[in-house]
């Protein structure tokens, strides 16, 4: 059972992508950004979903100290409109 959750943790954490920001470079993105300044700061995002005709991308960082942290921010015709995640 051990294994199996380690193997599960494993997966999860690869899920998340490459950690190729600082979770403080999520503070930068604000309104009104564009999803090319977005990417300029986090890099792709990790998923990406639609509401309708809004789309809602999201980051995650793994740390070792933190566990998993996650920023999603909803885009409305190619601009940041909204931060839905609490700052951690």
């Amino acid at each position: 059972m051990r294994l199996a959750t380690v193997a599960l943790a494993l997966a999860l954490s690869a899920c998340a992508g490459p950690n190729n920001y600082q979770w403080e470079d999520a503070a930068k993105v604000h309104a009104g950004m564009s999803e090319r300044e977005v990417t300029a700061i986090l890099g792709a995002p990790h998923e990406r979903a639609r509401d309708g005709n809004v789309a809602i991308w999201t980051w995650a960082l793994n740390s070792a100290s933190r566990g998993t942290r996650t920023v999603t921010f909803r885009m409305l015709n190619g601009k940041v409109v909204e931060r839905t995640t609490p700052s951690q």
